[in-house]
């Protein structure tokens, strides 16, 4: 790939350099280009924007910022709408925070029109990322085997992006950014009338605003709740635990679930989910195929088992897991005994004569008594997460 080049050559890449560049420096320079010439001088920008010594290329971009301490979200069918006109192909779409309409997209422009254009890629996103991504801008996270083994790392890592959520990043704001790559030369041309174009494109009411508060408790919210998934799995550790560790967004058909939605819901996890982990996958995690523990799952409650959920006889250590997880494991599963059916007593039944005259309620006494049984109330109102 390199015997083209007749000599050696460098790859200089500039990261957190926006600041730097932005137009007006406060009445330094009358414009970026002006601005990355001056704050970067060691370069010989005359040198490099010269045609006889190759391609320059250069990301040039608009961004916009809320006034007040707000989020902003791109709208993905302004966005569509807007590639789709420039000669843009498909490319990648994220959804932010698994939402269906809201996100970016990253795409690189057709040749018939990369050529006449000198465009050839465009990236467009939310700058909320920025209030977890380090300098850098690699994303940061623990891999799928400490989050499988629920390591100490995996627990520092979730309590630091939940002190940073409910932080800073609350009372600050976080535009958009819409980046193109073009060279040298056309970015002469563009900047001059990339204000104009902005405020025009903004017109259209491509963003929505949402105060930062709000949007940082969802995301916080969702951790939260992917954490506590994350435990609940654990502690139950099906046969496919590994696999539903590490599942991805590909696999949940995020695409036609977010369209239809508007975002991320599961359907039938159970179905697209191989139902025990391969050997490879558990190589992976660093899991033992041989040692999976049973899962813990409330017996069918028309059997009338006497054994108790977890098991007749469970190791201490279970009882305590079981205790700080799923106490309500530890109780026989309340079943109806068809004694206490008012049809089968002469004596009234007050209770059982209010809530079959309402059927608002319940229809029937049993209906009545297994919403108030300890495994119903963990399932309707403990367990909720929003």
């Amino acid at each position: 790939m390199l015997a083209s080049y007749g000599s050696f050559f460098f790859v200089l890449e500039g990261k957190g350099i926006k600041l730097w560049i932005k137009d007006g420096q406060n009445g330094r320079s009358t414009s970026p280009y002006k601005a990355l010439k001056a704050n970067f001088s060691s370069l010989d920008w005359d040198y490099m924007m010269d045609r006889t010594h190759e391609e320059l290329y250069l990301d040039v971009g608009a961004s916009f910022n809320p006034t007040g301490n707000f989020v902003g979200l791109w709208g993905l069918d302004a966005l569509q709408a807007s590639f789709q006109e420039g000669g843009f192909r498909k490319g990648t779409v994220h959804h932010t925070g698994t939402l269906g309409w809201y996100g970016g997209i990253q795409t690189e422009m057709t040749l018939v029109h990369a050529h006449p254009s000198q465009i050839c890629f465009q990236s467009a996103y939310q700058l909320c990322y920025e209030a977890i991504r380090p300098n850098n801008n690699e994303l940061k996270f623990v891999s799928d085997k400490d989050t499988y083994s629920l390591t100490e790392g995996y627990l520092k890592e979730c309590q630091w992006i939940h002190e940073i959520y409910n932080r800073g990043p609350s009372k600050r704001g976080y535009g958009c950014c819409d980046e193109y790559r073009m060279s040298g030369q056309a970015a002469l041309e563009v900047l001059p009338q990339l204000k104009k174009k902005a405020k025009a494109f903004l017109k259209s009411q491509p963003i929505l605003w949402i105060h930062s508060h709000i949007w940082f408790d969802l995301m916080n919210s969702r951790l939260e709740g992917l954490r506590q998934a994350q435990k609940t799995l654990k502690t139950e550790n099906p046969p496919n635990y590994s696999t539903k560790t590490s599942i991805s967004l590909k696999s949940l058909d995020i695409e036609r679930v977010c369209d239809h939605d508007g975002m991320l819901f599961l359907y039938d996890l159970d179905d697209q989910v191989i139902p025990e982990d391969s050997a490879d996958v558990c190589k992976i995690m660093s899991a033992n195929v041989k040692s999976q523990h049973k899962t813990l799952v409330l017996p069918d409650l028309t059997m009338g088992s006497d054994d108790w959920p977890i098991d007749p006889e469970p190791s201490w250590k279970d009882v305590m897991k079981i205790i700080k997880q799923h106490p309500q494991l530890l109780m026989r599963c309340w079943i109806y005994k068809s004694i206490w059916d008012p049809a089968d007593s002469d004596t009234t039944n007050e209770f059982a004569d209010a809530i079959t005259t309402n059927n608002r309620i319940c229809d029937t006494l049993e209906e009545a008594m297994t919403c108030w049984s300890l495994d119903r109330v963990n399932q309707w109102i403990i367990s909720i997460k929003f």
